[in-house]
């Protein structure tokens, strides 16, 4: 994962456009693609590079790779929604699994045809404000 976030971040634009464009499905307009690629790029290549600590995104990027959450998840006992992406390359299967060990959570997969990628909520807002509003108004 280290090396994966070197290569990912070494460059100010061809690699973030790869990943991005891997995380997201057809149901994206190419001008909001090109809107997020800009949003990624105002994080400095070099702030996520830095080593573990001297930066917050570094930081949150070290985590989100390398912590397992497991032991924490299942100490959740509070209203939970779960929202993942059939294409997201956070794996559905995984929210599945948190669904099971959240009591009373609710699980929502968006499929890729309704523009179920790791940017539901920006591919498919209607959908996505929708249902967690649903929840809210449940609460």
């Amino acid at each position: 994962m280290d090396e994966f976030q070197r290569k990912t971040f070494k460059t100010s634009d061809g690699a973030s456009l790869s990943i991005l464009a891997s995380m997201v499905t057809n149901a994206m307009s190419k001008e909001q693609f090109e809107w997020m690629v800009q949003c990624n790029l105002r994080c400095p290549r070099s702030a996520l590079l830095r080593p573990f600590g001297q930066s917050l995104a570094a930081t949150l990027l070290y985590n989100q790779f390398h912590m397992d959450w497991r032991d924490q998840i299942v100490k959740i006992h509070k209203p939970t929604l779960i929202i993942a992406g059939r294409k997201s390359v956070i794996p559905w299967e995984s929210q599945v699994w948190i669904n099971k060990s959240i009591p009373d959570s609710e699980l929502e997969i968006f499929e890729e045809a309704e523009g179920g990628g790791h940017f539901m909520f920006i591919e498919n807002r209607e959908k996505f404000n929708r249902r967690v509003l649903q929840f809210l108004e449940k609460g």
